[in-house]
Formats: structure tokens, C-alpha cells, sequence
């Protein structure tokens, strides 16, 4: 499937958001005046365009534009149903846009009462917006620094235990704005029947953040932001970062020729074959009972039936 940039509308013909809604707001002399997108493709085109060779970071780029933009983009499954995968186990990362390596625009879908950790956003920027259905976004002050190898005792543990500032449910349209200036925050399906799905910028793109127990304040290690599937194509399962660092040690690991030339493996090698044994167990068992649960997990309420492809072949990404 094409990315949606290939259908754009000429930008010199798009109106403007003030031509067609004004309000108190945008009628200000402060408020931003952007384009209206006509289309998930006419809005890929715009946020490049907007951001320019630099991205968000960039002094020359008006932060509140970005959103604005965001903002005058209206929901369209025609649009962004291709996108919409979803997994029975967790929230679903599809990227939709790669914006030449300055952005990501990726579409969340989300099950019921799926939710994420709370994270940071490793310095990028993030724009979110609902396309469908609703999410709560809860925000969170910084924790005070907790080595990550701190075994936190019971006495200390509420102390540390990470300060909400401030929670919002979005409805579909409507656009919220984080970076890490701003805290953390962690984001839920409120809904215990419905699916909902969002849209979300990133600049620059995020490959690693951090996740925190909202007990204890401690900062988990970075994890890997992983696609589910790019363009609508469902990318292949990826196994745990510490099962494939445990499996890669190409230095430990004797091929079965060299054994049988008498060489006997070492201890390391035996343990990262173990390793290698258990992710592929693990990766068959995962497939068996995705399976499994799809032939009796009911099918999506309608809207979404209709609007959005399911995925269940893996629980790891």
C-alpha cells in the first residue's frame, strides 16, 4: 500500500483554518493561521513543509503552528483505516509517515483498557490526536533521581512514589501537546468495551525512552520504540532486547560442525543456545495462544469492525 502522501492536495489551494472556523482564539492576532488538510496525505505534506529540514527543534519553527495543524486535520477513516492494526494484548505503534527522518507520524490503536507506562519523550516533541473513540492522558512530575539499581524499601517507597499534575480525556478531534519540559505523562483506554485510536507526531523521531514505576519513581531501563507494522504492513515480530543480546554473542556460540570437529562449546555458548531455544519457544507459544484467543475474542463494536484490520500474530511488538 502507498503511503497517504501520495494523494495531496496543491498547498497554495488549501484554506486556512480562520476561513473556515473562526473563533475567539483564532481570530486573535497572537492565533496562528495555517491550512486546513484535506486528507492524512495533505497533512503529511504541510508538517514537512512546516518543519522544514530541521524539525521541531529548530528556531524558526512556531510550536503552536505544529498544533494548530494538527488541530485543523479532521478525522477521516477513509484516510487512516489501513493503518488502524490492533493486538489483543497491548496498544499498537503504525507508523504512517517517516518525514524524511525529521518526524514520525504513527497511528496508536488501542483495545480496551489498554494503556501505556508512564514515560518520558527523550527530548522529542509530541503532538497527540484523537481520530476515534477516547483516551485519558495522565501527567506526571519528574521523580527525584533513583539509581535504577536502588532496591527501594517499603518505608521510602510512597515517598518516592511519582506526583500526578494533572489528567484530561480526549475526545475525538482534539489535540494535546508534551515534551519533557512539561513532565511525564502516561496515556489509558478508559473504555472497557470500546477501542479508540490517535494520531501522534514526533519530532525528532523517538528510537529509545524511558520508562517509570509510579510507586517507586525509579527509571526502568530505555526501552525500544518498536513499530507494529509500517504502511499498513505488518512488520515482523521482534523478541525482547535482553533475549537477543543474550542469543547474539556470535563469539560464544560453536556451530554444531565445530563440536563435531571437537571442540566442545563453552559455558556461554551453551547458556546463549538456551537462550535461543527459549525465544523460539516462546515466540511458537505466543503464536499458538494469539491464535487462540482470536477465534474467541468478539469482533470489534461497530464502528471499528468495519473500519479496522486486526493482528494477532505477536505479543512482543
Amino acid at each position: 500500500m502507498s503511503p497517504p502522501v501520495s494523494t495531496v492536495s496543491p498547498l497554495a489551494d488549501l484554506p486556512t483554518v480562520e476561513s473556515i472556523a473562526p473563533t475567539a482564539k483564532s481570530a486573535s492576532s497572537a492565533a496562528p493561521e495555517v491550512p486546513v488538510p484535506q486528507s492524512m496525505g495533505d497533512l503529511v505534506a504541510l508538517l514537512k513543509e512546516e518543519l522544514g529540514p530541521n524539525g521541531l527543534d529548530s528556531s524558526d519553527v512556531d510550536v503552536t503552528r505544529i498544533v494548530r495543524l494538527m488541530e485543523s486535520y479532521t478525522s477521516n477513516a477513509d484516510d487512516w483505516r489501513d493503518y488502524a492494526l490492533f493486538d489483543p494484548y497491548r496498544y499498537t505503534r503504525n507508523l504512517v509517515d517517516d518525514g524524511n527522518g525529521k518526524f514520525n507520524l504513527i497511528i496508536l490503536c488501542w483495545g480496551a483498557g489498554h494503556a501505556s507506562p508512564i514515560h518520558d519523550h527523550a527530548n522529542s516533541h509530541c503532538c497527540m490526536k484523537m481520530l476515534e473513540g477516547n483516551l485519558t492522558e495522565t501527567r506526571y512530575e519528574f521523580p527525584g533521581e533513583v539509581p535504577a539499581d536502588h532496591v527501594v524499601g517499603e518505608s521510602e517507597a510512597d515517598a518516592n512514589r511519582v506526583r500526578v499534575i494533572g489528567q484530561k480525556t480526549m475526545e475525538r478531534d482534539q489535540v494535546a501537546y508534551i515534551n519533557d519540559s512539561l513532565g511525564l505523562h502516561r496515556v489509558s483506554n478508559p473504555s472497557a468495551t470500546a477501542p479508540a485510536i490517535s494520531l501522534h507526531l514526533y519530532t525528532p523521531p523517538i528510537q529509545m525512552c524511558k520508562t517509570f514505576c509510579e510507586r517507586t519513581g525509579v527509571a526502568r531501563p530505555a526501552s525500544q520504540c518498536v513499530f507494529y507494522s509500517k504502511n499498513g504492513q505488518r512488520c515482523p515480530p521482534v523478541a525482547p532486547a535482553h533475549l537477543l543480546a543474550s542469543a547474539a554473542s556470535a563469539e560464544n556460540v560453536v556451530s554444531p560442525a565445530a563440536a563435531v570437529e571437537g571442540n566442545e562449546p563453552t559455558a556461554a555458548a551453551q547458556a546463549a543456545a538456551t537462550t535461543m531455544g527459549a525465544c523460539s519457544s516462546v515466540f511458537g507459544a505466543a503464536a499458538a495462544m494469539a491464535a487462540a484467543v482470536a477465534e474467541v475474542t468478539p469482533k470489534l463494536p461497530s464502528p471499528f469492525a468495519a473500519m479496522c484490520k486486526r493482528d494477532t500474530t505477536s505479543v512482543f511488538n
